[in-house]
């Protein structure tokens, strides 16, 4: 009780754009963080194929502002440890702009295209 308002009991809370979860862990928010990120890499890559952007082009540029932020707030508090599954999403956005198959390594491609590796 606070005061004479009973506080409801739930499993997740949005804080300041953060889910908290009961259980002391961050899966609801990295959850949340990977949806929003495949989202944003869809609209990206439609707008890429749409317009027919050289890879190097403000693509890349629109995907760091955008996907990569988004998706990455509040990842100071959950830990970089966490950030796997939002790698996973790039690399299949990267490959996917570029149009590689899934065999191709990323690591050289990330050092081409100056996006750092976690």
């Amino acid at each position: 009780m606070l005061g004479e308002s009973l506080i409801e009991k739930v499993d997740e809370f949005d804080y300041l754009g953060i889910l908290l979860g009961n259980k002391n862990n961050w899966k609801p928010q990295i959850l949340k963080s990977e949806l929003i990120q495949k989202h944003r890499a869809a609209a990206i890559l439609k707008f890429a194929n749409c317009h027919s952007f050289h890879p190097t082009s403000p693509v890349l540029e629109i995907w760091k502002a955008q996907a990569v932020a988004g998706a990455s707030y509040g990842s100071e508090l959950w830990g970089h440890t966490n950030c796997e599954t939002l790698l996973l999403v790039e690399n299949k956005f990267l490959r996917s702009l570029l149009k590689l198959p899934i065999g191709v390594p990323l690591l050289p491609l990330r050092l081409e295209l100056n996006i750092p590796s976690p």
